[in-house]
């Protein structure tokens, strides 16, 4: 292409002496002349070209400048990609998260729709509105006659296809043929006016037999029957061969009467015992049992002290320990009730080791209890059975049930009977989960006396009161009963709306009050005499709501104790209600607290850590 050629720079001469256009003389004197007009080329175009580049449809937000005029709704568009600190790695600890594996975004959608969501694309694998589609559904099953039915969205009903009085294919014919006529509006009004009236016969209003605008069709209700036979038929046969291939039954009926069998075998099981220290431990040098108390032990009325300091822990059951409960007097021996269905007997003094276990509960302990000589105690257990043992040998003296209840609380009758094999205590009564408590005498043939079933909840606690004339229970039902002994009917019901259940009680040793564990987290007062609330006096400050932590007095009644939820031990001063002193007793619930009976200064805890621990 020729140069663009301005027309002010040619020169036109003539004539010797004159320089041409590139300033040399022209040896001619002719004129220089144009032969044609010149062409004009266009101005080279330096943009980029954008048709092929690619406009990104967000832009960083980080960018100091870009190369490409953007649209409008890109430069207030809202900031898509996680937010992350600036000049710091994704991989930096530093980095901006609120989700252990990364940065999670918040949405706007509420958990209803998320689920519902979640649950069709899952079942249908789409979202959004469902196709509104009629389907009919064949049914037929053994011993039926074949059903269609179809949608609840179909204009006509679900009605029997070929049964018995189907007359629904001559008013479909009836109306085609109406329709090809050219009266379409009135047969389709008057063929559902008809499915309608076809629905029940006899449902007219105003009769004794008018169930109702949706009352289902006679040809539905067959259906549902027919439905149900077949559905029970198929249960029955599919129990007998689960029956035969598994070795289990599977029925109701069958499931109790192998509970009732696996109960009475349960009892008829005479346990082992282990003992633990060496063999003539058992005995002494003067032939005495290893029951006898030292002879340094003396009971002295003296006053209690506030232990200090944490000096023993006994360990070896398995599971947590649910009671402990010290020889009657002296508190020479601890027994121990375990989660892990064990029972042991641990020397208080001397090596402080374990002497003996008895084995027989198939599951965890849940309350034990000492006679007034200590010469045997009772044991029961979340396996529905309750033991009578002999401490000394470990043997179990008798067993005793009640159906497919548990026992709540075992207490014997503290005064001396007839001496029939434990020391004149024949007597005792249980708290089961069935809201009974049965009253058991050991020298009749099947033990059962009598029972007192006015509770409406499960039997949780059982304390004699007035000189062992009365005895007061509480329930889960959150309500004090005061019964008479040997008459089972309550003579003071204690309900208030404001009261809780009381999983523990325990007497003063002055015989005139009793405190109640209450589960709104404070310890009750009632006095004896009346059984009325004493207002003025309330302990708090624990955590006992949903935990049945035991309570109990110094042996001069001072001070109150109890564990709660969170593995402390609590004392309270008695006079002033008081927190006098608290104490970081297990890891886990501390459910129970003795203080010792000579050696005031001494109190056991227990807990649901498994240890059971001696403070002084």
């Amino acid at each position: 292409e020729e140069a663009p050629i301005d027309e002010g720079s040619l020169h036109m001469a003539s004539g010797e002496g004159n320089e041409d256009f590139f300033g040399v003389e022209s040896s001619s004197s002719t004129s220089i002349s144009t032969a044609s007009t010149p062409s004009l080329v266009p101005r080279p175009n330096l943009a980029p070209d954008i048709s092929r580049m690619i406009i990104p449809s967000t832009i960083d937000p980080h960018a100091l400048k870009i190369s490409y005029n953007a649209p409008v709704d890109s430069l207030y568009a809202l900031v898509e990609g996680p937010t992350k600190e600036t000049g710091r790695p994704i991989g930096s600890s530093r980095y901006n998260r609120n989700h252990h594996t990364g940065q999670v975004e918040d949405l706007a959608i509420n958990q209803y729709t998320f689920h519902e969501q979640y649950h069709q694309f899952n079942s249908f694998g789409t979202l959004g509105d469902m196709p509104r589609r009629k389907k009919t559904v064949n049914i037929s099953l053994p011993g039926m006659s074949d059903y269609a039915l179809a949608d609840e969205d179909d204009e006509d009903e679900s009605k029997p296809v070929g049964g018995e009085g189907d007359d629904s294919d001559d008013d479909d014919d009836g109306g085609n043929a109406e329709e090809e006529a050219g009266g379409s509006s009135s047969s389709s009004s008057s063929s559902r006016s008809a499915s309608k009236r076809r629905r029940r016969e006899h449902n007219t209003p105003g009769t004794d037999t008018f169930q109702g605008p949706w009352a289902a069709s006679e040809a539905e209700e067959k259906l549902v029957a027919e439905i149900d036979l077949v559905q029970k038929a198929n249960k029955k046969a599919f129990e007998s061969v689960e029956k035969v291939k598994k070795g289990h039954y599977t029925t109701q009926e069958e499931r109790e009467a192998k509970e009732e069998e696996e109960l009475r075998q349960r009892m008829q099981d005479k346990g082992r015992t282990i003992w633990h220290a060496q063999k003539d431990r058992a005995r002494d040098y003067q032939g005495r049992s290893w029951l006898v108390p030292p002879s340094e032990l003396k009971v002295v009325d003296h006053g209690a002290f506030i232990p200090k300091m944490w000096i023993h822990t006994w360990s070896g059951h398995t599971k947590g320990v649910n009671a402990v409960r010290l020889f009657p007097t002296y508190g020479h021996l601890l027994l121990s009730a375990g989660l892990d269905g064990a029972v042991k007997i641990w020397d208080v003094y001397n090596k402080r080791k374990v002497l003996r276990t008895y084995l027989a509960h198939t599951k965890g302990v849940r309350d034990i209890t000492f006679t007034g000589t200590g010469r045997h105690f009772l044991s029961g257990g979340f396996d529905k059975v309750v033991r009578l043992w002999d401490t000394e040998t470990g043997q179990i003296v008798q067993s005793f049930a009640n159906g497919r209840a548990i026992p709540y609380v075992l207490k014997f009758y503290p005064q001396q009977g007839a001496n029939a094999g434990t020391d004149g205590y024949n007597e005792f009564l249980s708290g089961w989960s069935d809201k009974r408590i049965v009253q058991y005498d050991i020298r009749t043939p099947d033990a059962f006396v009598q029972e007192y079933t006015e509770h409406l909840g499960a039997v949780n606690t059982i304390t004699f009161v007035d000189d062992n004339r009365r005895f007061v229970s509480s329930s889960d039902d959150k309500s004090l009963r005061v019964w008479e002994y040997g008459i089972p009917v309550t003579i003071k019901l204690l309900s208030e709306p404001h009261m809780h259940s009381m999983p523990s009680v325990a007497v003063h040793p002055n015989n005139k009050y009793v405190i109640c564990q209450s589960l709104d987290n404070q310890i009750l007062v009632y006095k004896t005499a009346g059984f009325s609330l004493n207002k003025k006096k309330r302990f708090a400050g624990h955590t006992s709501a949903g935990y049945a932590c035991q309570l109990g007095f110094s042996p001069d009644g001072r001070y109150v104790i109890s564990g709660d939820g969170e593995g402390r031990l609590w004392v309270w001063d008695w006079k002033t209600s008081r927190p006098f002193k608290t104490i970081k007793a297990h890891d886990r619930a501390c459910v129970g607290a003795v203080w010792h009976p000579i050696e005031t200064s001494k109190i056991v805890t227990c807990g649901w850590d498994s240890a059971i621990k001696l403070w002084d």
